[in-house]
């Protein structure tokens, strides 16, 4: 893979990956026929899954599906195995350049490496769309999250609240990114 692959926003048509443990995924974005297969997706979520993602406990499942939904202003991607969803990433923009981004993974393909993954893919759409500045808006307790934002390779800056922490990161990804990427062995040759 080289700097220039990285250029093209591929998750926008389907790109296939390699996770840690073997797995392929294709990384696409969320279509309009996708509803059904992303309310089983919701549905196969622990709690603990969704509250690191929303900050909120007891949500209603379908509250949950329509804010994965694509808004005016944002894109939505997810990972698939064959037609099953296992992951998913959004943008919302939220001020001049800048967007939120939050990434939602099923608890059995979490820390193989698909969080990183979506990441990187929606970074690239994003950047291509003009956004320049992601925020993650994490939980204070998610570590497993903050530890994969820190370390991905984009510069990062940071502002502590009470129970959260917002990450701040640019979309675009430089030789030193993808240099960061390639030390966590993710990408795979031939991807």
């Amino acid at each position: 893979m080289t700097a220039s692959d990285l250029q093209v926003p591929l998750a926008r048509r389907g790109s296939e990956f390699t996770l840690r443990d073997g797995t392929g995924v294709t990384i696409r974005e969320l279509r309009d026929g996708d509803r059904e297969e992303l309310e089983r997706f919701v549905e196969g979520l622990s709690e603990d899954t969704v509250y690191f993602r929303f900050l909120a406990t007891g949500m209603d499942r379908q509250v949950i599906v329509s804010q994965l939904l694509p808004r005016p202003g944002g894109l939505s991607l997810v990972a698939v195995k064959g037609n099953v969803i296992v992951g998913h990433a959004a943008y919302y923009k939220s001020e001049g350049e800048a967007a939120e981004v939050g990434v939602l993974i099923l608890d059995g393909y979490q820390g193989k490496g698909l969080g990183t993954r979506l990441i990187e893919s929606i970074a690239r759409a994003a950047n291509a769309d003009g956004v320049t500045m992601f925020e993650a808006v994490i939980g204070w307790n998610n570590t497993r999250m903050i530890k994969m934002v820190r370390t991905m390779g984009f510069p990062t800056s940071e502002k502590v609240e009470p129970d959260l922490i917002r990450i701040r990161f640019p979309t675009s990804i430089d030789p030193v990114t993808i240099a960061e990427f390639q030390e966590r062995w993710m990408f795979t040759p031939g991807c």
